[in-house]
Order: structure tokens, then C-alpha cells, then sequence
């Protein structure tokens, strides 16, 4: 069974500009991009890592209140700390 997902989008217009790129923006995106930025997916760890490549994952700390948040540092092979 394939379950829709809803999403509420908030945009902020500082510039209406640039509103018709931000629309489009979302529009391109597919279930699969947003589930793969979701945790405990590790796709923004992945992302996180290219655009600072330097990171070291044994000395970064995920702190969190939710199952999904351990299991996304588990993934990424950090420490987590539930709050």
C-alpha cells in the first residue's frame, strides 16, 4: 500500500523575487528526497559531511529527545544523548 504523505510548507517572502524559484524548488522534490533527509535516514549526515568535509564523526555529539534521533547517531556512528 502506498501511503501519501502531507507536508505544510512555511516560505518566507523577504523578496517576491525570488518566490517562483522557491516554489519550484519544492515542486522538484520527490518523497524519496524528503524521506532520505529525515531521520533517522542519515542522508543530512551525508550532506553535513560534504559540505563540511573536515567533520569527524567520532568526536561529533547528537543530542535529542526522540528513538529516531539515537538511532540516526547509532547510524552515523556518533555518540547520542537523549534529553
Amino acid at each position: 500500500m502506498i501511503r501519501a504523505m502531507k507536508y505544510t510548507i512555511a516560505i518566507p517572502a523577504y523578496k517576491a523575487s525570488f518566490l517562483a524559484i522557491c516554489i519550484q524548488s519544492i515542486l522538484n522534490q520527490t518523497f524519496f528526497d524528503a524521506d532520505f533527509y529525515r531521520k533517522p535516514n542519515i542522508g543530512m549526515a551525508l550532506q553535513a559531511k560534504k559540505d563540511f568535509p573536515d567533520l569527524e564523526w567520532n568526536k561529533c555529539l547528537m543530542i535529542g529527545d526522540s528513538e529516531t534521533d539515537m538511532r540516526f547517531a547509532m547510524q552515523c556512528k556518533m555518540k547520542g544523548v537523549k534529553i
